[in-house]
């Protein structure tokens, strides 16, 4: 079909323990020798639609995962172990647009669910719904501009101490400048800025078991440089 394509794929994968979680012989923190390795085994299938200015696809996913390894804290003293199965399962939509040649949006929207083998859901911090958008813009004489915002909802977590975790907006920019045409090197030079409104971002310690919230992004950033290429190819 000129304009559509179909695609299903399969994969399995597996993480042997590492030295730590089977050796670790720690007053807090104790491996377990004999540890399975964790495994996952995830399913996709795509649909995408190629038209004259867009580009439109769904995708459906499932994973299961078997043989966690993860710390135990029933006891006093903290020790590795094999968890149960869990299940994530969800459905991405995405959309490419151009309005000129020169200038296009682009966008995505997730939404995922996961529950372990007893039925327990959301059994990981990970946001249910996220999407990302972004505007591009690609001159002929070498200028290129975009800004992107990546959008995830989560449902606010209670903390001991630090701020609790919330929904968040993360806005990104990136411009460049081909230079080539006006020196001998191809050279470009670009600007990229991480975190434009400076917000901060806190979300759950995992694998900390504290119980709290950790900052995970870093404030505005500002990054400047050069790009050099050895050829034109």
């Amino acid at each position: 079909m000129p304009r559509i394509t179909l695609k299903a794929l399969y994969a399995k994968a597996f993480r042997a323990p590492s030295i730590n979680e089977t050796r670790l012989n720690h007053p807090g923190l104790e491996g377990t020798p004999g540890l399975l390795p964790e495994q996952v085994g995830t399913f996709d299938f795509q649909a995408i639609y190629q038209g004259s200015r867009s580009q439109s696809s769904l995708t459906f996913f499932r994973s299961d995962q078997s043989d966690s390894i993860n710390i135990d804290i029933s006891s006093a003293r903290w020790k590795y172990r094999n968890f149960g199965k869990a299940t994530f399962q969800g459905v991405e939509v995405e959309e490419k647009y151009y309005f000129k040649r020169d200038i296009f949006i682009s966008g995505s929207a997730l939404y995922q669910a996961n529950w372990d083998g007893n039925g327990v859901h959301n059994v990981t911090p990970i946001a249910n719904f996220s999407a990302k958008a972004g505007l591009s813009y690609q001159s002929q004489n070498g200028f290129t501009a975009s800004v992107f915002d990546v959008y995830q909802h989560l449902d606010s977590a209670s903390a001991t101490v630090n701020p609790p975790a919330r929904s968040f907006h993360l806005v990104n920019s990136y411009l460049r400048y081909d230079l080539s045409r006006y020196l001998r090197q191809n050279l470009a030079l670009f600007v990229k800025a991480d975190n434009l409104v400076n917000r901060q971002i806190w979300l759950p310690d995992l694998g900390g078991n504290s119980g709290d919230t950790i900052p995970v992004n870093g404030g505005r950033t500002i990054y400047f440089g050069f790009e050099v290429t050895l050829s034109r190819d």
